[in-house]
């Protein structure tokens, strides 16, 4: 029987800065409010009920009742899944959580011109270690270790943002998890400051970093990021990888900016300088991707250009030892035929 299934709705917690939501994806799914102290509830009442609301979410999407907010996403699937399965992977145990996202933070040191979080962002550009305008994680985390919650061996906590190089919990929310025994650790960052936190944690825990660097050179980077800092962050991806953290590194095509091959390959030049200066050949994935407002638009057609970039970043991938990813739905737009 065709059931729907989104790998976010079902495996992910996503901790942002308005509210919690099941997935980390483009439509965010279903949500629910924020710990309020004023009402007067413990944080083991609250993450309880957290609980209850996330399996009430997945139970009404397995009798095709979809979050409002997931309708016409691009991420979301029909699949032939039994019931068995179904409810032996959904509701085996009391937090079939996979993946933890922390984006309770919005200050940054960039202001990219694509980014989904400039409504937050607007006038909180900042080189200053500065606290959260909306919540503590902290108390969170540490409630959700407390109550044995996390599978150490599997859970993944990705950390996103906002730059956590200016998160005043960073330090603390990482030592909370290490101590716990997390193993998995995921950090989506600008690379613009090299944090030995994350170094360190990497020498015994599966550490990995995401930079959307998008270009290979200082002009592009200018345009993109606002700042001048492209030869800083490309040192810094180094010195992360030879630190034993993995290493994504991301290229958003943007129209007008950076959407040919010429601009592409100054990228995969960039790619390729850093995995020589390491001196390493593995620990290194290569993604690509589409600007996140084409993605929200229903109406979205990948104009052959953007076709013909991917087509050069498939062969590129063909001639390396670097992994290479495209993510599900720009795989989807980019072999969806032309209108005629």
């Amino acid at each position: 029987m065709k059931r729907y299934y989104c790998n976010h709705m079902f495996n992910e917690i996503n901790f942002d800065v308005e509210k919690i939501m099941m997935c980390s994806g483009i439509s965010a799914g279903a949500s629910h409010e924020l710990y309020d102290e004023k009402k007067g509830k413990s944080y083991d009442e609250f993450i309880t009920e957290l609980l209850k609301w996330r399996k009430s979410v997945v139970k009404k999407a397995f009798c095709g009742l979809i979050p409002k907010e997931c309708k016409n996403c691009l991420e979301l699937e029909e699949k032939d899944i039994s019931l068995s399965d179904y409810l032996n992977g959904i509701f085996k145990n009391d937090f079939p959580i996979s993946k933890i996202y922390v984006k309770t933070y919005r200050q940054c040191e960039l202001s990219c011109v694509y980014c989904l979080e400039r409504r937050f962002t607007h006038g909180k550009q900042t080189l200053e270690v500065v606290k959260s305008d909306y919540y503590d994680f902290l108390p969170i985390m540490k409630k959700m270790t407390e109550m044995n919650m996390i599978d150490k061996e599997n859970t993944l906590i990705s950390f996103h943002g906002g730059s956590i190089s200016v998160w005043d919990e960073f330090d603390d929310v990482i030592d909370t998890a290490y101590n716990y025994g997390i193993k998995n650790f995921e950090f989506l960052t600008n690379a613009y400051r090299f944090l030995p936190k994350i170094a360190e944690i990497a020498k015994d825990r599966n550490v990995s970093i995401s930079v959307s660097l998008d270009s290979g050179c200082k002009e592009t980077y200018q345009k993109i990021k606002n700042s001048d800092k492209f030869e800083e962050v490309v040192n810094n991806i180094v010195e992360y990888s030879k630190a034993n953290v993995n290493v994504v590194f991301k290229y958003i095509i943007l129209k007008d900016i950076n959407d040919s091959i010429e601009e592409l390959q100054k990228f995969l030049d960039t790619v390729t300088d850093v995995i020589t200066r390491t001196g390493k050949d593995n620990g290194f994935c290569v993604m690509i991707d589409i600007d996140y407002r084409d993605i929200l638009d229903p109406e979205y057609v990948m104009p052959q250009e953007h076709k013909d970039m991917l087509t050069y970043f498939e062969e590129w991938g063909k001639n390396v030892k670097t992994d290479t990813y495209m993510q599900e739905y720009v795989r989807r737009k980019y072999e969806e035929k032309q209108p005629s």
